[in-house]
């Protein structure tokens, strides 16, 4: 018998931003930066109640045989996981914020699937053979012990509204009580963490080429947005942008 794995609002928004133009996007994230904020958190926490219902305890997040390997060298930064490289590399040492040190961390792992689950369905009905591809582009700790979820957007790779809701999503499927158990007994982040541990959001940005129309306006609304939001949502402890310089022999991380 397939396990099944729930689909929830969160989710379905996340992929739905896929397919929307810059200017529908602004739209909705007018809308939650302003009077509809509470109806953004309510989807939140109806998604993770939703998921809620899920357990799958005994088995770990990761799948080493379906991920591809990482570049050994990267001269030019092109994509994230030329950027997921370059952290793995320093993953015995902090990475460092130059910015502000509060936010230096210490990469953990990469492509980390939050429904990840063998023989599995979701409960449209359709497959999750998938279930154990992509993901967050990393995870990490904080230098206080506080996990890290990380999104990666190199260029155009995606608006900074959708890397936050992406993250919400993951979050919302990370902190319900099975899926913690399941993070302390596979040791996700290196230690053990309660039901009411909090999280780091991080989202870096690498730009070496010219930005679309619209994506500044869209990063200040989001901006605005998740200092509003870390007041409302328990499990964030906060939302940090961060910047990738463009050269990848002078690695170096910024506040964005």
């Amino acid at each position: 018998m397939n396990r099944v794995i729930p689909t929830t609002k969160l989710r379905n928004f996340y992929s739905l931003l896929r397919d929307l133009t810059t200017s529908t996007q602004l739209e909705i994230l007018n809308d939650f930066s302003g009077k509809k904020l509470n109806r953004l958190v309510d989807i939140y926490y109806e998604s993770k109640k939703h998921f809620s219902h899920y357990s799958n305890v005994d088995e770990p997040f990761i799948s080493n045989a379906k991920r591809g390997d990482l570049p050994n060298k990267v001269s030019k930064i092109k994509n994230t996981n030329d950027i997921t490289s370059l952290l793995e590399q320093k993953n015995k040492t902090n990475n460092k914020v130059l910015s502000n040190s509060n936010f230096d961390f210490r990469y953990i792992n990469r492509e980390v699937s939050t429904i990840r689950t063998s023989r599995s369905e979701f409960d449209t009905g359709k497959s999750a053979k998938s279930s154990g591809l992509g993901g967050l582009d990393f995870i990490g700790i904080s230098t206080n012990n506080i996990p890290i979820l990380g999104e990666i957007k190199v260029n155009n790779d995606e608006d900074p509204f959708f890397a936050l809701i992406q993250l919400l999503t993951y979050l919302s499927e990370l902190t319900t009580q099975n899926q913690i158990k399941r993070i302390n007994k596979h040791k996700l982040f290196g230690i053990n963490i309660d039901d009411d541990s909090k999280f780091y959001l991080y989202i870096m940005f690498h730009h070496n080429q010219k930005l679309k129309t619209g994506w500044k306006e869209i990063y200040n609304k989001t901006k605005l947005l998740s200092d509003n939001l870390k007041h409302k949502i328990i499990e964030v402890e906060k939302i940090v942008y961060l910047n990738i310089n463009d050269t990848a022999s002078n690695f170096e991380i910024t506040e964005y």
